[in-house]
């Protein structure tokens, strides 16, 4: 029997999911997008997991006000090895999800993914939008079950994010600029024109 020379195999490079670049400045987390409705005003943080528990009456973030709002999710979810995934999501709001670009459907309370869905092993791109109840609790989890755990939520371990993120690189320096006014005490000779307690 003729051996194949180790030289002579041509193996097919799999798609390249997400950009080099991008794939060295993951971090552990997701991006949440925070928008409140009804204006422009957005804020960016980092969540260690697809899971939410936010009452519609406070503030999402110090920068936002209080009320109804939209938040976008975005980052990698991380699988060891290919396989087929079926997701379920708990949800008081609307949501829709998606996986490397291809959306899935919109997923309502104890809903779930109609069919199993293969993600590939390493990095695949995860996009979640979320719009919130007009009042009371805004309430989101995710689950999962593979073809060797039954349903679990998702742990955090898997979730990243691209750190390098213009979005979230604002956010962080709007945070620094809050916290050096708190520690320096500037409040005491400077105020916004929206008063002391806007900061």
């Amino acid at each position: 029997k003729e051996t194949v020379p180790e030289s002579s195999i041509v193996r097919r490079a799999r798609p390249r999911r997400i950009a080099q670049e991008i794939e060295q400045r993951l971090q552990p987390g997701l991006q949440f997008r925070f928008k409140s409705t009804g204006n422009s005003e957005t804020d960016t943080r980092v969540a260690r997991n697809l899971a939410l528990h936010q009452l519609v009456s406070d503030s999402t973030t110090p920068f936002l006000p209080s009320g109804p709002f939209s938040l976008q999710v975005k980052g990698t979810i991380r699988i060891p090895l290919s396989g087929f995934y079926e997701f379920r999501l708990e949800s008081r709001g609307e949501s829709e999800l998606s996986f490397n670009g291809r959306p899935i459907g919109s997923l309502i309370t104890g809903s779930q993914t109609t069919a199993p869905i293969l993600l590939q092993k390493g990095h695949n791109l995860v996009d979640l939008s979320f719009q919130s109840p007009a009042n009371g609790p805004a309430r989101l989890k995710l689950w999962w079950k593979g073809h060797d755990f039954d349903w679990e939520t998702v742990p955090g371990s898997v979730f990243h994010h691209d750190s390098g993120a213009e979005a979230l690189l604002v956010a962080k320096r709007r945070r620094l600029g809050r916290q050096m006014f708190a520690e320096h005490q500037c409040i005491a000779c400077h105020q916004t024109n929206a008063g002391k307690h806007a900061m």
